[in-house]
């Protein structure tokens, strides 16, 4: 793993996983996507964005939760099934 201004860079999907953090960077996830962070921003910010994975943008920030794009990475779009007691 990379370590880049302070942060975290996974090189691969094991990586991130280990990562503390529940939310990630653009940073932290366009290695393992092969983008850019600047591609990631403006993608997550166009009203037709089409990323696949759950987004948070707030003003100039954009992160995205770590275990909905875990999912995303290993299953694509298939829907998060929680188990039921």
């Amino acid at each position: 793993m990379l370590v880049h201004k302070g942060l975290m860079i996974p090189q691969t999907l094991e990586e991130l996983e280990a990562i503390p953090d529940e939310v990630l960077t653009v940073e932290q996830i366009a290695k393992i996507l092969h983008r850019t962070p600047d591609y990631l921003r403006l993608a997550a910010r166009s009203p037709k964005s089409n990323l696949g994975f759950a987004v948070i943008v707030a003003e100039n920030t954009v992160t995205i939760p770590k275990r909905a794009f875990i999912h995303f990475m290993r299953y694509g779009n298939a829907p998060i099934l929680e188990a039921k007691n």
